[in-house]
């Protein structure tokens, strides 16, 4: 090392010490410099097309038997296992 060669006692492990940091930070810079040279940046805007489809029950058509007799009624809501029966048809 350059300060490794420069001065005696002290001054000699003075020299070498701001002799490292002045080459480690000269070496600092190089390095980043050479960095920013072999980046690049760019912008891409990536667009796609999503085609949603959804699908929702207008009503319930509900076939049903009562003694001998089958009818067909349409409900806005589910049936369950039973529906009401007023006067003998469904309501």
């Amino acid at each position: 090392m350059l300060g490794n060669q420069v001065g005696h006692g002290t001054g000699k492990t003075v020299a070498t010490v701001a002799g490292a940091a002045a080459g480690g930070y000269a070496g600092n810079q190089i390095q980043k410099h050479v960095q920013d040279g072999n980046t690049s940046q760019t912008v891409e805007q990536r667009c796609r097309t999503v085609y949603d489809s959804t699908q929702q029950a207008d009503g319930y058509e509900v076939r049903y038997r009562l003694g001998d007799q089958e009818g067909t009624v349409r409900m806005d809501h589910a049936p369950g296992q039973r529906i009401a029966v007023e006067n003998g048809s469904s309501c």
